[in-house]
């Protein structure tokens, strides 16, 4: 004999109880937020918009971008103000050193041009590494101690 459909008395079938379950306890699959994953946050968007601009400060100044790696980091909520880490990458295969920027006069344009161009605040440009081939330090510039 095959199986009656549910009439109007009958329970659920168990699917859902387990569905109405999960709801109660926010376990049900939510629908798209505002913040989809295809939409960045303004958070995030504020953030590229500043890497790009160390980028460009960057090409300007004449380094290539296979000489450094640059992150930046949010430090409020809103995405107003911001943190530079720039890394130097070793050289590889005999490639040209090319020219080293004095690391005051970058960070002070990155300073300047986020706050001007962008309305943003960086409140500091962190270096990290040795931009010269043979390691060692330069006098007034690049990882050189702040009198």
């Amino acid at each position: 004999m095959p199986p009656s459909p549910p009439g109007p008395n009958r329970s659920p079938a168990p699917a859902g109880w387990l569905a109405r379950w999960r709801r109660w306890w926010g376990l049900a699959p939510r629908e798209a937020s505002a913040h989809d994953a295809s939409r960045p946050s303004p958070r995030r968007r504020q953030r590229e918009r500043v890497a790009l601009l160390v980028r460009e400060i960057m090409i300007r100044h004449g380094v290539l971008s296979s000489r450094y790696r640059a992150r930046v980091l949010s430090l409020d909520r809103e995405g107003q103000q911001h943190l530079v880490l720039i890394d130097w990458l070793p050289l590889r295969g005999g490639l040209a050193a090319g020219p080293v920027p004095e690391a005051a006069r970058l960070e002070a344009e990155v300073q300047t041009e986020a706050r001007q161009t962008l309305g943003l605040e960086v409140r500091a440009v962190y270096w990290r590494g040795n931009p010269v081939p043979d390691g060692r330090p330069l006098h007034g510039q690049i990882n050189a101690p702040r009198s």
